[in-house]
């Protein structure tokens, strides 16, 4: 019985995880139209979203900690349970530098329009692609996806 509930959990925190993802992948799609866009109202709504962030960074850290300490996970469980870790942080991280981004774009509207380096539009699509792979590969456990991000890495 403890075990099914463990494995409940896990499918609840892996859900969250998700979650905050797909969050993520939203924001990061309005920061890439935004530098082309120049929106002010778009660029202070990622910036207040930015506190959705840290709240679900915080609230997975503490589903993962639950997990540890009343379910007893094995080392496979621990494996994962560290992964979410750490791409929680990464993904917190990443939503910093949207918000971090939209302050710049503020700034930049009051600027004389300057074209964006060859390229730039590109790396970001990859990017992208690249948050997007890696919260699939960690959701649905997929090894080949892993390391396709991995190799990706050395395109951006």
């Amino acid at each position: 019985m403890t075990r099914n509930k463990f494995n409940e959990e896990l499918k609840q925190l892996l859900n969250s995880v998700r979650v905050m993802g797909v969050n993520l992948e939203d924001t990061l799609d309005k920061v890439i139209a935004n530098l082309e866009q120049k929106d002010a109202a778009l660029a202070q709504q990622i910036i207040s979203d930015d506190d959705n962030f840290d709240n679900s960074e915080v609230n997975i850290e503490k589903q993962c900690l639950e997990l540890v300490l009343t379910q007893t996970p094995v080392a496979t469980d621990w494996r994962e349970i560290a992964s979410c870790l750490k791409l929680v942080g990464d993904m917190e991280r990443i939503a910093d530098h949207c918000s971090d981004i939209s302050q710049y774009t503020l700034k930049l509207i009051e600027k004389e329009p300057v074209p964006l380096p060859d390229n730039f539009m590109a790396m970001l699509q990859v990017m992208r692609q690249m948050v997007y792979d890696s919260i699939s590969a960690i959701s649905e456990n997929d090894l080949e996806l892993a390391n396709k991000v991995i190799a990706t890495d050395d395109e951006v």
